[in-house]
């Protein structure tokens, strides 16, 4: 794929996931039952704390794409190369749109939320599995996908540093499992 592509679909995938973000939080905004009304301070709100800070992170990964693309058609190979070995980590703003409506549509009905179930006698039935545990099931895999593309990436990392290929495959395992994490937990059925 030539260069102006990929800065291209960088732009596209960063100007896309901000606006979102900020469509999204406006939605849920309106949504939110406020005495007197809600304004700017309320969108404000949601938008950096609303569905645990996920349309925060969706702005900042796009934010952080933007910044990519841009570095990608000014600078040298190492800024490229730094590009390409940070793309992996969008497939958690690109992927959580689409789960979110699959979620909503399908898996709970499938699975159940994770609400705890009270029988005839107010006892509380816990379901043996739910659309909580489908939903971290299905981030730990994009997590391991990830850390699979870091492992195949990380040859763009000199041979005789090895050191910094695992630290890189370490660091991206770790940051892969800190925003499934979030997702995760703006996505929890209660």
């Amino acid at each position: 794929m030539k260069q102006k592509h990929s800065v291209l679909i960088l732009r596209i995938l960063g100007a896309t996931l901000v606006l979102l973000s900020v469509i999204l939080a406006i939605i849920e905004t309106n949504n939110t039952a406020i005495i007197g009304g809600s304004d700017s301070y309320t969108f404000f709100y949601v938008f950096l704390r609303g569905s645990g800070r996920l349309y925060y992170t969706m702005a900042l990964l796009g934010i952080i794409a933007i910044a990519a693309s841009i570095i990608m058609a000014r600078q040298g190979q190492l800024a490229k190369d730094i590009s390409i070995l940070a793309s992996p980590l969008l497939l958690f703003p690109v992927l959580s749109g689409p789960y979110m409506a699959f979620n909503n549509a399908y898996v709970v009905e499938w699975f159940g939320c994770g609400c705890p179930k009270i029988d005839e006698f107010g006892n509380i039935i816990e379901n043996d599995f739910n659309a909580n545990d489908f939903t971290a099931l299905f981030w730990l895999f994009i997590t391991v996908v990830v850390t699979i593309i870091s492992v195949f990436l990380s040859k763009r990392i000199p041979k005789n540093k090895i050191w910094l290929r695992l630290l890189y495959i370490a660091g991206m395992l770790v940051l892969s499992l800190l925003i499934a994490r979030k997702f995760y937990y703006s996505m929890m059925w209660n």
